[in-house]
């Protein structure tokens, strides 16, 4: 339930780069849908001067390192604007 109903955008990605899952707070805050959200990369949805960033952040997440923290970046809002996401 909490997933549902928490204002913080939520997600899981795979090891693939996917997010398997999202929370309904993606939707309010970028208007994409949970399909849309989890049926692309989600380096697809990224700043193109962020992808750089994004990616390294998830690589050393994937070989085990530090958590993320403090890494903003832009995502792409479904009217094709950027937001920034912390």
């Amino acid at each position: 339930m909490w997933w549902d109903i928490s204002l913080d955008l939520l997600a899981i990605a795979d090891r693939t780069g996917h997010f398997t899952a999202v929370n309904p707070s993606w939707e309010r805050v970028l208007g994409h849908t949970t399909e849309s959200m989890t049926s692309q990369p989600y380096l697809e949805f990224v700043h193109p001067d962020d992808v750089e960033g994004t990616r390294a952040q998830a690589a050393q997440l994937l070989a085990g390192g530090a958590l993320a923290k403090d890494h903003a970046c832009r995502f792409r809002t479904a009217a094709g604007d950027y937001r920034w996401l912390d």
